[in-house]
């Protein structure tokens, strides 16, 4: 519709052409009685727009003004701004990096064919939101580990569409060590194991380092091998994000080779002695040794090698190195019992003249261990005595002539002292058999008495067979 007068220019109406596209204009006269309807259409700048009848056609992007003008009174005139712009034909969405962790943040950007797109802006949108979210500027966020495709639409009115495939790592965040202090030989290796989280972290590649390789190397296995005394820092860092990283303290130590008793002490019962060592080499890191008693019964055996003696007897000393070389070695202890006490076996012996007997002590307890004594005999006329020579503790005696006598011995450990009378007589013949026989279960000895000396007792042996010999 035609009216008279003009406006500024901004404040005019808007028409959009499109480059290579026809806009249809309809024009209309007022009053539908004038004689003259016809319009005029021209444009300020013909180069942005080509009017054929009342058809606009856009031929480059930029602005203009339209003025339809009647034919009859040119001063009857309405005017429109004119947008010719360029659609975008194309999209492209492009990234630095397809990755983004967890939490943190990558910029996308779209370019545009043509490249003078006159509305150069999208619309983004997240394929799955719950995986990364995406703002009106292409700012991604990754929310959890996953694959999520982010769409991008020109908002121009071309529906030209682009998207582009971003994947959300799960980057590492700690590493943790199965070992925070570790000892290892010079010359040996051990293997320390990384743990690389959170579990679902994509790339747990990890790099291992040494602060002090004149000290400690380690392979990119984890694998450290001891190079000299000393210790050093053992570091496992991630090869994503050099700053995630663990450390542990490795002691490279001299190993025991070997090591060797001194004299064992001589130690009784009650009694305590110490046991000497020597290691070798003599800079063992860790000389200690673990001592025990391969019966307790006998011997005990303290941290530092003191030894006790708990009863008489022979145990061993087992001794392996705590330094993990597993260096043993064993030492046989004898344990002393001091004698306590002495008795005879008998009160009394009666030996015949000319005759050889054999008697001897006990010594308490049972399991003393010096069995040497010196033995004397009150009369030397009447009995002489002879200690047997692998039996210290017991003696012959000798019947020499009629008579009675005191033997007595004391023992070499302690002096205990002890006695028994020997009487010498012809106590073989002094009895003379006379008969035997059985009556209603009883057994008879008539003996008579052939000597001068008065017989209190008599000790038979006696065997009693049927009329068959059984």
């Amino acid at each position: 519709m035609l009216r008279h007068g003009a406006k500024p220019e901004n404040s005019l109406p808007l028409l959009v052409v499109p480059v290579r596209k026809s806009v249809l204009l309809q024009t209309a006269v007022k009053p539908a009685s004038a004689k003259n309807r016809r319009v005029r259409l021209t444009v300020d700048r013909p180069d942005l727009v080509k009017i054929q009848g009342t058809s606009l056609n856009g031929l480059i992007p930029g602005e203009t003004v339209l003025t339809a003008a009647s034919e009859e009174n040119p001063e009857v005139k309405v005017q429109y701004r004119i947008l010719v712009i360029q659609y975008a034909t194309r999209l492209t969405v492009s990234a630095e990096k397809r990755t983004v962790p967890v939490g943190g943040k990558l910029t996308l950007s779209a370019s545009y064919v043509p490249e003078d797109t006159t509305l150069q802006a999208v619309s983004w949108s997240s394929g799955d939101e719950q995986i990364a979210t995406v703002d009106e500027s292409g700012v991604v966020t990754g929310i959890k580990r996953g694959s999520v495709r982010i769409n991008a639409v020109e908002r121009d009115g071309s529906k030209v569409k682009a998207s582009l495939n971003i994947q959300v790592v799960q980057p590492a965040e700690e590493i943790r060590l199965n070992d925070a202090e570790s000892f290892v030989d010079v010359g040996r290796s051990m293997v320390l194991k990384a743990t690389v989280l959170p579990k679902d972290t994509n790339d747990k590649s990890v790099v291992w380092s040494s602060t002090d390789e004149r000290v400690a190397r380690v392979n990119q296995q984890g694998r450290v091998t001891g190079i000299s005394l000393g210790e050093c820092e053992i570091i496992c860092s991630s090869k994503e994000n050099g700053e995630i990283r663990a450390r542990a303290t490795v002691h490279v130590q001299q190993p025991v080779k070997s090591f060797t008793f001194g004299n064992v002490p001589k130690i009784y019962t009650g009694e305590s002695g110490q046991l000497t060592w020597t290691v070798e080499p003599s800079n063992a890191s860790n000389p200690a040794l673990k001592l025990t008693s391969s019966n307790e019964k006998i011997l005990l055996v303290s941290e530092n090698g003191t030894i006790t003696g708990i009863a008489g007897g022979e145990a061993y000393v087992n001794a392996v190195t705590t330094d993990g070389s597993n260096r043993r070695a064993r030492i046989k202890v004898k344990v002393y019992q001091h004698v306590t006490g002495v008795r005879m076996r008998r009160s009394v012996a009666y030996i015949d003249i000319g005759q050889t007997n054999t008697t001897g002590a006990v010594l308490e307890p049972k399991t003393a261990t010096n069995h040497m004594m010196t033995w004397t005999i009150g009369d030397p006329s009447i009995a002489s005595v002879t200690p047997l020579k692998n039996e210290p503790n017991r003696v012959k005696i000798t019947g020499h002539r009629q008579g009675s006598t005191t033997l007595t011995g004391i023992t070499e450990d302690g002096g205990f002292q002890t006695s028994m009378t020997v009487k010498i007589g012809n106590y073989d013949r002094s009895l003379s058999l006379r008969d035997a026989y059985v009556e209603n279960r009883d057994v008879f000895i008539l003996a008579r008495n052939e000597s001068d000396m008065n017989i209190t007792g008599i000790t038979a042996e006696v065997s009693v067979m049927d009329s068959e010999g059984n």
